[in-house]
């Protein structure tokens, strides 16, 4: 192969690959800074509505493409579910938290029917 073709495909699958490179740099940066703010300034067990729970919320929400993890629907208004219950202490890191639609949500929980 040619070194000018060999050059060519090196530099064109640059173009390609950092910016998807530096994607998922920022992906993961987003996940640490999220997890990091959901674990030492929210308590467990405690109902947050502030602008700390709004910043977690809508990662989850991105995260799983605004869908019902559940039912893979999507609707206009979703909720975030804790996986492990507030009231058995369950933690706002998004490992704890899903995306459910209300229906789904509704099933998972009695009360809210």
């Amino acid at each position: 192969m040619p070194e000018n073709l060999r050059m060519a495909l090196f530099v064109a699958g640059m173009l390609i690959l950092a910016p998807l490179a530096a994607l998922a740099a920022l992906r993961a940066a987003t996940w640490a800074l999220v997890n990091l703010l959901a674990l030492l300034t929210m308590r467990r067990g405690v109902r947050y509505t502030g602008w700390r729970w709004r910043v977690v919320r809508s990662y989850v929400l991105d995260r799983d493409g605004h869908r019902c993890r559940q039912c893979r629907q999507s609707y206009r208004t979703m909720d975030v579910h804790h996986r492990t219950p507030l009231s058995r202490l369950g933690s706002h890191a998004t490992r704890n938290l899903e995306t459910l639609c209300r229906s789904c949500h509704k099933s998972r929980h009695p009360h809210m029917r």
